[in-house]
């Protein structure tokens, strides 16, 4: 833009001068016999250049139109894509609380399931103890639930909750630098994949 400005002043500077010089010729001029004759020349010449100033003069308006509206074009573009990347670590945010209410909650649940299973065994172990009996099945059923026990461990639960926390966060972070890059013809592509 401040180029476009010089480049302006730089020509209405030449027009300046040039009417200057058309001054001076014709005071000089009019002393001579062939005023006339160079008085015409030099105002063919004036006028060419006069007449290729404006044309100049006229083409850097609109480049400067056609730059400015670049210019907003892009301001549009990088305020929507600001607002694509708030909506996006937004919604990686409100998932990442989840994740965690939720894994808060197994752990709880797995907490209570634990408490009932202790109270179970010890009141199974306390009938055992008079039944021979009872006391084999339980040792049976005790080996038979280690065996084919598939409960899932708070510790393998949490491990993935973290995995996917992590994840949410690097593509977060993958997001808001391709919103951040200078690319932005490439934005809807990735966003797409």
């Amino acid at each position: 833009m401040k180029l476009m400005q010089e480049k302006v002043q730089d020509l209405e500077t030449t027009l300046e001068i040039n009417k200057g010089l058309i001054q001076s010729l014709m005071a000089s001029t009019m002393d001579s016999t062939n005023a006339g004759e160079q008085l015409k020349e030099a105002n063919s010449k004036l006028v060419e250049e006069n007449t290729f100033l404006k044309k100049r003069l006229k083409q850097l308006y609109q480049e400067s139109e056609t730059m400015n509206s670049k210019i907003l074009l892009l301001q549009q573009m990088n305020a929507d894509s600001k607002m694509k990347e708030h909506q996006i670590t937004q919604n990686f945010e409100d998932q990442i609380l989840d994740l965690k209410e939720k894994m808060e909650k197994k752990e709880t649940y797995l907490q209570q399931k634990e408490a009932k299973w202790i109270a179970i065994e010890a009141i199974m172990k306390e009938y055992a103890e008079d039944d021979e009996e009872l006391k084999d099945k339980f040792r049976e059923a005790k080996f038979a639930l280690i065996q084919s026990r598939r409960i899932t461990n708070f510790v393998h639960e949490s491990e993935k909750a973290k995995k996917d926390s992590k994840y949410l966060k690097n593509e977060i972070d993958r997001l808001r630098k391709l919103l951040l890059s200078k690319e932005l013809g490439k934005i809807d592509e990735e966003l797409i994949n």
